[in-house]
């Protein structure tokens, strides 16, 4: 049969195999897997676990039933997807392979229906058409597919219980916390007068003003007195955004590989944070390195700091990130997740 699209919750698709997708440790992944973990629980995150890890691309079969009680699938198929890193990085080929070997995963295993779950749609960063059309045109051109009744999902983000009751508390947070901007009649006035000054000086020539004779080597004194002072505060600057970084990593007994998995980094951004003591992240990088080591609001706000960031209640954005922290839940993914729903930034990797 030609491939059939639908946007339902797969965790209630009675199929032969249901497809989900995680990251290579099999221990993390976006909605859909946390769907299915909430609803079979802790028999399936012990099996996960078992199954000690899959490489990118490839897919492996949860053996036993328990695994997947509370799902309407009798088989489930897990496969390690690539996260976008701008598409460059061979992400496409690696998304394709996964389709293909869980395909052929559920063949193996005597399966016909299956429902394959659109992968990396959205925490994992691909643009949605990328990943749309990749899932279509790997599929469609597999030699199996003539052989199977393969069902592609959209997960209804909406139509899972937990995360409806997260949504709607979302909705009612943001409503109180989100102000229209305030005008500041005092700033525009000084605003509008620096840029007149600015305009006049602009029109003068340096030769219409002469330098004062007290003025030695074209240097005030007063001014001479003031540098010396500022190269004094400048050696007693606080520490920068990758040393407060690797000290909380430190004091949390942390590796840095479990610091930047956590916070959908790539290995080669974090090398680049590490060596450089001046780096300064973006925002989204910033923030998933807060939520990776748990911190809270206070401890958000002054990592951010170091980076000259804050967090502020004129940004949905930022706010939906407060609630998220203000809940103790750091799960960078789940995060995207709703981040998504409000078509904001995602975390993680620049």
């Amino acid at each position: 049969m030609p491939l059939k699209l639908l946007y339902t919750d797969l965790t209630r698709f009675p199929c032969d195999a249901a497809v989900i997708a995680a990251d290579e440790s099999l221990q993390y992944g976006g909605s859909v897997f946390g769907a299915c973990g909430s609803r079979a629980g802790m028999s399936l995150t012990d099996e996960l676990r078992a199954l000690g890890g899959c490489a990118a691309g490839e897919a492996k079969t949860l053996r036993s039933r328990e695994a997947v009680s509370g799902l309407s699938c009798k088989k489930l198929i897990v496969t390690a997807a690539p996260v976008w890193r701008g598409g460059d990085q061979h992400e496409t080929e690696t998304l394709a392979d996964c389709y293909r070997h869980s395909l052929e995963e559920a063949a193996a295993q005597g399966c016909r229906k299956i429902a394959v779950s659109l992968i990396d749609s959205g925490v994992y960063g691909f643009p949605k058409d990328i990943a749309l059309e990749t899932a279509v045109q790997t599929i469609l051109s597999h030699p199996l597919t003539a052989k199977l009744d393969v069902y592609l999902v959209r997960f209804d983000w909406h139509s899972y219980g937990a995360h409806r009751e997260t949504l709607a508390e979302l909705e009612q947070y943001l409503a109180k916390r989100l102000h229209p901007a305030q005008a500041h009649p005092l700033h525009d006035a000084f605003a509008g007068a620096a840029a007149n000054a600015s305009a006049f000086f602009r029109k003068e020539k340096k030769s219409d003003f002469a330098a004062p004779a007290y003025m030695e080597s074209g240097i005030p004194a007063e001014c001479a007195a003031e540098k010396a002072s500022l190269d004094e505060r400048l050696k007693q600057l606080d520490e920068g955004f990758t040393e407060m970084l690797l000290r909380l990593i430190d004091e949390r007994g942390m590796s840095d590989a479990e610091c930047y998995k956590k916070a959908n980094l790539s290995k080669q951004l974090f090398s680049k944070i590490r060596s450089k003591p001046h780096y300064r992240p973006q925002k989204e990088t910033a923030l998933a390195l807060a939520l990776a080591l748990r911190l809270d609001l206070d401890e958000t706000n002054a990592l951010l700091r170091t980076a000259g960031l804050s967090l502020s209640h004129s940004s949905k954005f930022d706010v939906i990130i407060e609630y998220f922290i203000d809940r103790k839940i750091y799960n960078v993914f789940e995060i995207n997740e709703a981040l998504e729903q409000y078509d904001q930034p995602l975390l993680g990797s620049e």
